[in-house]
């Protein structure tokens, strides 16, 4: 800590996010790959690994049970923050991933990159229960810009 600042150490990273509502920790995109997640106190308590590029972008969802990723991996991944573990499977762009959004009501992310498209996924339907698994479904719309 350096006066009222804590100072992270572990590489290159390409955001973060603060959850003090609900179990006061700090998540960090990086580019070796992994997302992880922090005390407020800066004691690393997790490496979510999944992505196979540098994940460039991250969102909580607003009950703060899920972590949402992208990644220039082309991937939208879904986290269970409870058990630090990806969520179905990768939602898929044609190229890298640089930015993301959740709404406040957390039923929908966003999702742009280089592909030059913007997702909007539903998080409502994405998130289901299939008998004891959860499984993501697909996007409810594909916006190109030209």
């Amino acid at each position: 800590m350096i006066g009222d600042s804590l100072v992270f150490k572990f590489g290159c990273f390409r955001g973060c996010r603060i959850n003090v509502d609900h179990s006061a920790h700090i998540f960090s995109a990086s580019e070796d790959c992994t997302t992880r997640k922090w005390s407020i106190e800066g004691e690393e308590r997790a490496v979510i690994r999944g992505h196979t590029k540098a994940v460039t972008s991250l969102c909580l969802s607003p009950d703060g049970c899920h972590l949402v990723t992208a990644s220039r991996d082309c991937s939208v991944r879904i986290w269970d923050l409870e058990a630090n573990q990806l969520v179905g499977e990768p939602l898929l762009h044609d190229d890298e991933l640089l930015a993301l959004a959740i709404s406040s009501d957390g039923h929908y992310a966003a999702s742009a990159g280089l592909d030059e498209k913007l997702y909007l996924w539903n998080l409502e339907t994405s998130l289901k229960w299939e008998g004891d698994k959860l499984r993501v479904r697909m996007h409810i719309a594909v916006v190109r810009f030209f």
